[in-house]
């Protein structure tokens, strides 16, 4: 096996609207160095080669990532001889809400922020800037074996709806925790306890050296703890503080979202913190040093590899048409949700409703069924799915944002699975936000109390279970050798089409 590795620094100009918590969510301002808030987005490659097998993974310090720049970055790489089958190139967001949004190709470039605008300037500068950590990944990897390793992580996030976790229970947390199997501190809130702690680490060394080249971390938590503003400095959150604490001691580092989609960094009982900055340091460092320690006891001696590509069309698998819920206008822990939500809970229901949006009160009400109709308004019509087999672990990926339950249901099937079909013992892991963004994952019990999880699950009750099956339909495609694969650009308001200058220009 062979790995390459890049980096690149992003610059946007003063003013962009930022994604992540919606049109409140206030514009960026690049603030001088020295200032207590200064920091630099940035665009991360890693690239993995076990022949036939490969895979470019391009992370960006945005809420996620997105088929239109993978598209681009395809095309890109093309003209300059690099060849890449659809599903070997990842473009993954650490899931910061302190970076522009209008980058997607659909309907999130609309409603994500304001003002709406069809970010090409954004979308330039990623490809351009993707482009360059890529080439520097790609000229010259270097031999290595890896090792997966987790631990738990506690003390530094928690369940923010925890309602609608402890139904997956009948109200029970000791049942989480016998599940898990993983014992936590006994001073935790029940809030902190309701999370996967689990820390994964990948630990990439060089062959035969044994020198460190990188590490790729993953662990749950929104980086959403610098609340909004109506103007507020780009930064990483506490991701970019764990990157800067690994390569004090590695050359590279990558850190992605694992069951992010119900834990957030605010502490236990509290809407706002007092010095925001403080917790984004105290996560970043914790994890930071934990992947280090990981890494440095780690014995890298594997070197299987495998990849297995598919994609999710919700109409064709029989899912109702994509909603938004009334509490997805209200917010959720991240900011202050208002004297609505204060007064009469989080949960929004339309128990009189029938089929797989039940019990789903639409956000908007019915202008949400007239925009419906417009399908450059929606989220992408498909959805990129993977699973990515490194030694005994397998990667679980998606655009999604899994709650904490919803993640584990999908390892514990996809790990009997992989046993009864070709008689190996693996261990999972999601990884979230990976090639698109397209909302929340939830479990029926979680979806029923349509929380703001369960209300930004687009595809009704039943879409869980349908992206795990299919991850279990996958399992006996890793590994298989790449076709070539074409890739349309999604469009929104013909921002497909000048996609094609921009790659003209770089």
């Amino acid at each position: 096996m062979r790995i390459g590795t890049g980096k690149a620094v992003l610059r946007f100009r003063d003013g962009l609207p930022l994604f992540g918590y919606g049109p409140p969510g206030g514009r960026g301002l690049n603030v001088p160095k020295g200032s207590a808030d200064h920091d630099q987005l940035q665009v991360r490659a890693l690239y993995l080669e076990s022949l036939p097998q490969k895979l470019l993974i391009v992370s960006y310090d945005l809420a996620s990532g997105s088929r239109l720049v993978q598209a681009a970055l395809l095309r890109a790489l093309e003209r300059r001889g690099h060849s890449f089958a659809e599903g070997q190139i990842w473009t993954v967001g650490t899931h910061t809400h302190a970076a522009p949004g209008s980058y997607l190709g659909n309907g999130y470039d609309f409603f994500g922020q304001v003002p709406s605008t069809a970010g090409l300037y954004v979308i330039r500068e990623l490809v351009r800037k993707g482009i360059e950590a890529v080439e520097r990944a790609l000229e010259a990897p270097q031999p290595c074996t890896f090792s997966v390793d987790q631990r738990p992580l506690w003390g530094l996030a928690r369940n923010r709806s925890l309602p609608a976790f402890l139904a997956n229970f009948g109200g029970e947390l000791p049942l989480w925790l016998e599940e898990l199997g993983v014992a936590p501190p006994v001073d935790l809130t029940p809030e902190e306890q309701a999370i996967d702690p689990r820390l994964w680490v990948v630990t990439f060394r060089g062959e035969p050296s044994g020198a460190p080249l990188a590490v790729w971390a993953s662990w749950c938590c929104h980086p959403a703890t610098l609340p909004r503003a109506a103007e507020r400095a780009y930064h990483r959150d506490w991701p970019g503080v764990a990157l800067d604490e690994i390569e004090r001691h590695v050359p590279f580092a990558m850190v992605h979202q694992g069951a992010n989609g119900d834990v957030t960094s605010l502490p236990s009982g509290e809407r706002r913190i007092a010095q925001p900055l403080d917790r984004v340091r105290e996560i970043g460092l914790a994890v930071g040093k934990a992947c280090t320690e990981i890494a440095a006891s780690a014995t890298a001696r594997d070197s299987r590899f495998e990849l297995a590509h598919a994609s999710f069309s919700p109409a064709r698998e029989g899912l109702p048409k994509p909603e938004w819920g009334a509490a997805t206008m209200s917010g959720s822990e991240e900011f202050d949700p208002g004297w609505r939500v204060k007064a009469f809970g989080e949960g929004t229901r339309f128990p009189f409703r029938f089929g797989p949006q039940r019990p789903k009160m639409p956000a908007m009400g019915p202008l949400q069924m007239l925009l419906r109709s417009v399908p450059s308004l929606g989220p992408s019509v498909c959805h990129p799915l993977w699973l990515l087999r490194l030694g005994d672990h397998v990667f679980f990926a998606s655009p999604f944002e899994q709650t904490t339950h919803a993640a584990r249901r999908a390892e514990n099937t996809l790990i009997a699975h992989w046993q009864e079909l070709r008689n190996e013992t693996v261990t999972a892991s999601p990884l979230g936000l990976v090639g698109d963004y397209a909302g929340y994952v939830t479990t029926e019990a979680e979806f029923d109390l349509q929380h703001y999880e369960g209300a930004h699950t687009l595809y009704g009750s039943g879409q869980l279970d349908v992206l795990v099956r299919m991850w279990s339909a996958m399992i006996e495609q890793s590994g298989a050798e790449w076709p070539p694969a074409a890739l349309d650009l999604p469009d929104l308001f013909g921002i497909g089409a000048r996609v094609g200058r921009v790659l003209e220009e770089i």
